[in-house]
């Protein structure tokens, strides 16, 4: 008895669910590295601003800083610039194929004591 016409209908059965499900693991694996780069581009901003806290200027250098890596509106960036502290939050929305929208907040401290510079992640 042959069996081929079986197998094909059931890997046409097969096929798209499995591909979804491709898709969607390769997704959030895409949105996990976003994340990770995303944090160290906030860290790295936040340790410029804390270098550069008395500048003139210094948050919207370090939105350009941070905006030459990331392609995110000023409106989802909140930098709070104080003597000795610099604080960065960042809110980004990603689209998983028909999921709800996955969101990545990033956010960072950068406080100087005694003339060390301490980045930590919120």
């Amino acid at each position: 008895m042959n069996n081929r016409g079986q197998t094909l209908v059931l890997f046409l059965f097969l096929f798209p669910v499995l591909f979804l499900l491709f898709m969607a693991v390769y997704q959030i694996g895409t949105i996990e590295l976003e994340k990770r780069k995303m944090e160290e581009v906030v860290g790295t901003t936040v340790q410029y601003g804390i270098d550069h806290w008395g500048e003139e200027e210094i948050e919207s250098k370090m939105i350009e800083m941070f905006q030459s890596s990331f392609s995110v509106p000023p409106e989802n960036m909140k930098i709070v610039i104080e003597p000795g502290n610099v604080r960065m939050m960042v809110t980004k929305e990603y689209n998983i194929l028909f999921f709800k929208k996955q969101t990545i907040n990033v956010s960072y401290v950068g406080t100087n004591i005694d003339g060390k510079v301490q980045v930590v992640k919120e």
